[in-house]
Parts: C-alpha cells; sequence; structure tokens
C-alpha cells in the first residue's frame, strides 16, 4: 500500500511527495549498506539475511518503476550473489542454505540466458540438496524446450 502510495504521488504530480518518496527509498539503500558493511568479516551477523531484507524491500518499494526497478534488481541480485561468494561468510554452511539458492534462482529467471546459473550453481554445489533447485532447472529445460 506505501509504495502504490509512493507511486500514486509521482504520478499525480505531487512533486514533493514524490521527492520524499526517493529520499527515503535512498536513505533505506543507505542503511542496507551501512549494514552490509558494518556486517563484513563479522560471523555472528547473517549477512544472508540482510541480503534477503534488502531484496525484499527493494522488490515492495519499487513495484511501479517496472523498467528501472528490473533493472536494478537484476543489478543488486549480481551484487548480492558476488558479495556472498566472495565475502568470508561460510561456504558450506551459505552453499546449503536455501534462501541462497531463492536468490539465485530469482537472478536466473531475470537474465536472458540461465543455463550459466544453473551451470554456476552445479559446478559449485549450491543448493544441489533441494527439490527447489530441480524444480527450477527442469522449468527452464521446458521453457527451452530441451525436454
Amino acid at each position: 500500500a506505501k509504495a502504490f502510495k509512493n507511486a500514486f504521488d509521482i504520478v499525480s504530480g505531487d512533486r514533493e511527495k514524490a521527492r520524499e518518496a526517493v529520499k527515503r527509498n535512498e536513505e533505506q539503500i543507505r542503511a542496507f549498506d551501512s549494514q552490509l558493511a558494518s556486517s563484513v568479516g563479522d560471523n555472528s551477523v547473517d549477512r544472508l539475511g540482510i541480503w534477503v531484507q534488502y531484496l525484499k524491500w527493494y522488490q515492495a518499494s519499487l513495484p511501479f518503476q517496472a523498467a528501472v526497478s528490473k533493472d536494478g534488481l537484476v543489478r543488486l541480485l549480481e551484487r548480492c550473489t558476488n558479495d556472498l561468494m566472495e565475502s568470508g561468510v561460510d561456504k558450506m554452511k551459505l552453499k546449503s542454505d536455501q534462501r541462497f539458492l531463492r536468490i539465485w534462482i530469482q537472478y536466473a529467471d531475470m537474465v536472458k540466458d540461465p543455463s550459466d546459473v544453473f551451470r554456476f550453481l552445479q559446478v559449485h554445489g549450491i543448493g544441489q540438496e533441494f527439490a527447489l533447485f530441480y524444480e527450477a532447472f527442469a522449468l527452464f529445460l521446458e521453457k527451452r524446450g530441451a525436454h
């Protein structure tokens, strides 16, 4: 409802409310980025959890800017996956966390050729113990016509 009101304010020409909405979004982005920056190397922090919250907030906050938010979401998903793969997060724990797999599948769903994403997941053993991986991969193959 809040995102709809923000979009309505933008569409209805209420520039001041639109500016305020943009400012709140920028502040929230800085807050998430700050959380991520302060959690580097701190294994007591659920870094993946911060990313999950960030991605959920992003998708809920920017649905009415479809073209911008889709490109932005792809970039955010890439940033998330790269960050988690390169950070000091326990890789074995990460690979068997269904939240991480869901992020990868969402990313695969948004890129032009998801085959590289699924190949990467297989090579790195990410989410292999979850039916979700095989269901998503089968759906991709079915869409591609390679069943």
